[in-house]
């Protein structure tokens, strides 16, 4: 019962581990690119007098015009991060 000394790791195997973990990251920040662009979108300026406030509907507009595209940013990532989970697991 003689145990076989481990080899180094596979350079393929290592590259294709440090790809996926840069995919799961830039997977990461496309989703919070997703959901920073939504924010933006509803309040992106500093306001500084109260009579330029956004108002209610306003901001309700703002949100329901800029939620689809938001959801689609925020997908991609998603799909990317799933990507490169797959490949880390390989």
């Amino acid at each position: 019962m003689s145990a076989e000394p481990e080899s180094a790791p596979d350079p393929r195997r290592r590259r294709r581990r440090a790809v996926g973990i840069a995919l799961i990251v830039l997977g990461v920040l496309t989703i919070l690119a997703g959901v920073e662009y939504v924010l933006l979108q509803v309040d992106g300026r500093m306001v500084h007098e109260f009579a330029e406030r956004t108002t209610y509907r306003q901001a309700k507009t703002a949100i329901h015009r800029a939620y689809p595209i938001g959801l689609l940013i925020a997908l991609a990532g998603l799909a990317i991060a799933l990507a490169g989970g797959r490949l880390t697991r390989k």
